[in-house]
């Protein structure tokens, strides 16, 4: 993990789903931001300000029974860089 940074610039936050099962289908999703790359187990985020966000991933399993993982973070200023 590498938190995001605010104004977004490269390198973006980025987030890794552990224990990601093969050929699953999963929803990802920033609240206070935006997914820029998504290559299925990680993405890569910008916040659209300063604080706290959250970024959640919800496995789509057969049996309809979903996992969703999730967690808040806090933006680091970068206004100075």
């Amino acid at each position: 993990m590498i938190p995001a940074c605010y104004p977004s610039s490269f390198p973006y936050g980025r987030y890794r789903l552990q224990e990601y099962p093969s050929g699953a289908k999963i929803d990802k999703s920033v609240s206070n931001g935006k997914i820029v790359d998504d290559y299925g187990d990680e993405i890569y985020i910008s916040v659209n300000s300063s604080g706290r966000y959250k970024v959640e991933a919800r496995v789509r399993r057969s049996a309809g029974c979903d996992k969703v993982s999730s967690g808040y973070f806090e933006s680091n200023d970068c206004s100075f860089l």
